[in-house]
């Protein structure tokens, strides 16, 4: 008895739903002009599983620069002598002081509460708020008369800034600048190695 023949149209249909599937995991990636994937989208897989550098600023104020790569962070403090790093593999966390060159471990949650202004901190919870997404911008009402705004202008449609203004009172902003250039390398997510421990 030979093989069944295999029918052309679920043949068909089975190809199309796996490259629907595949554009949808590879966010950003090579992604065709058309594609189902909306900007918000692409912008959460690239903060929360990318890679990239930024500037970060509060209330106009530079709060520093952040390196991330797909949860590990390394954030050198404008305000302070100060380098915090995660490293997700790892679980680690360190506080370095760059003027007494020394470092000391911290807890995870010590470490994201200080990257509390960086994108992947500031947007993961709007992300699933999709009633509120247009294209690439985010603009939601609250119920104490807030209004929260987030746009997502940079490569690769990351977030360039977030606010959050009641009428003409500004409450809190956030602005991210991005560096062009190679992905932060492994290094980036450890404590410098000739620091003393404390």
């Amino acid at each position: 008895m030979g093989r069944p023949r295999l029918d052309a149209t679920k043949t068909a249909a089975f190809v199309a739903l796996l490259s629907l599937l595949v554009a949808t995991l590879c966010g950003g990636c090579g992604r065709e002009k058309g594609s189902p994937v909306s900007p918000r989208e692409v912008s959460r897989e690239n903060v929360m599983n990318g890679a990239y550098r930024v500037k970060v600023v509060e209330d106009g104020r530079v709060r520093g620069v952040f390196a991330y790569r797909a949860g590990s962070f390394r954030l050198v403090q404008a305000e302070a002598p100060r380098i915090i790093v995660f490293n997700v593999e790892t679980g680690e966390a360190w506080e370095a002081n760059t003027s007494l060159r020394t470092k000391r471990r911290i807890s995870s949650e010590e470490a994201m509460a200080r990257a509390g202004p960086c994108p992947s901190v500031v947007m993961r919870p709007y992300y699933d708020l999709t009633q509120y997404w247009e294209d690439g911008v985010f603009r939601m009402e609250t119920v104490d008369g807030r209004r929260i705004e987030a746009f997502l202008d940079g490569p690769g449609h990351l977030p360039t800034s977030w606010s959050a203004t009641r009428g003409k009172e500004a409450l809190k902003s956030y602005r991210w600048e991005y560096y062009v250039g190679p992905e932060p390398a492994d290094e980036n997510f450890f404590p410098p190695a000739d620091y003393a421990e404390r």
